[in-house]
């Protein structure tokens, strides 16, 4: 692993929206956890076509301040290229699984780690070979940065030689860590032990106004082409409604691997992105009675491998 520097993915196939090479960050193991590694899907936004434009798209590659989630230009750049994420930052205030502290992170403290950045606005998922002509020239190529990095770390990054894998994720990034975890096993022949740790990205694919999400999921499936990215067998039961394949909830049952999810019933995501009320304490305790419903009604827990956190703190610490 190169400690601490960002990765550019030079390939030409492999864009974010704008354009520009994907990144990822590394850190390196020690110890114990010198041959274990946990590589996690950032998390972000995917473009809204529900207007029947692109200007979203647009937004994210190329007008939004902070954050750039279509981009490495201009934020990054070459001589910042060792500049790292906030929330992977090892000296920062956050207490999560990045965490170098042992009674934080207590699994994974002297684990090496690889942040990949997303900057694609299609869940991971895209995979338009034709650039979008819009205000400006878009790429959508989630699948293929992806995919681009994991190669890179197989090859360049030593992760051939790991004994343990945790593929992760957060929100979006948690539906990348869902949809890639078999890509990740079955890389390895060997004794490999590769297990998936999807934080926050079980999401319902209803329709709530204004935010419509199944709409938007519908969009994205049609106009980004994240069809040739998600689980082929999952192509016969869901045919008659294909865009689904986008939803953890329809990925779950034909995941392989062993899978560690942390999930809230209370997601704020969810809340704001799909039920649209973060206020309303009625219809959030209805909307969360559903969405544990059909977590559970996937199967998960007859894995034997997964947890479900229930947060409350969301809604008590509101007025």
């Amino acid at each position: 692993m190169v400690e601490g520097l960002g990765v550019y993915i030079n390939s030409s196939s492999a864009r974010c929206m704008d354009g520009s090479s994907p990144i990822y960050w590394t850190t390196k193991g020690q110890g114990s956890g010198v041959n274990k590694l946990l590589i996690s899907f950032e998390e972000g936004l995917f473009c809204n076509l529900i207007d029947g434009g692109y200007d979203n798209c647009n937004y994210f590659a190329f007008e939004k301040k902070g954050g750039y989630p279509g981009t490495t230009s201009g934020y990054f750049g070459t001589s910042n290229a060792s500049k790292v994420p906030e929330i992977f930052d090892f000296n920062n205030i956050y207490e999560n699984y990045y965490s170098r502290d042992s009674s934080i992170n207590p699994l994974m403290y002297n684990w090496n780690m690889v942040y990949m950045h997303y900057c694609d606005g299609s869940l991971w998922l895209g995979n338009l070979n034709d650039v979008i002509h819009a205000k400006n020239l878009i790429y959508i190529r989630g699948n293929a940065n992806a995919m681009a990095i994991l190669n890179d770390l197989m090859i360049n990054q030593d992760m051939k030689d790991a004994v343990s894998i945790i593929v992760a994720g957060q929100s979006v990034g948690g539906v990348a860590a869902y949809n890639y975890v078999d890509v990740v096993a079955n890389m390895f022949t060997g004794s490999t032990r590769v297990v998936g740790m999807p934080d926050s990205g079980f999401f319902l694919p209803v329709n709530y106004e204004p935010c419509n999400y199944l709409t938007q999921l519908q969009l994205v499936y049609y106009n980004f082409s994240t069809n040739g990215s998600l689980f082929q067998s999952l192509l016969i039961d869901q045919a008659s409604a294909p865009w689904l394949r986008q939803s953890a909830q329809y990925m779950i049952p034909y995941i392989k691997t062993p899978i560690y999810a942390l999930q809230s019933r209370f997601d704020s995501s969810n809340l704001d992105y799909i039920l649209c009320d973060n206020t309303n304490q009625s219809a959030i305790y209805e909307y969360s009675n559903k969405f544990a419903t059909a977590f559970m009604d996937t199967g998960i827990t007859d894995m034997g491998y997964v947890f479900l956190v229930l947060r409350l703190c969301f809604l008590f610490a509101r007025p």
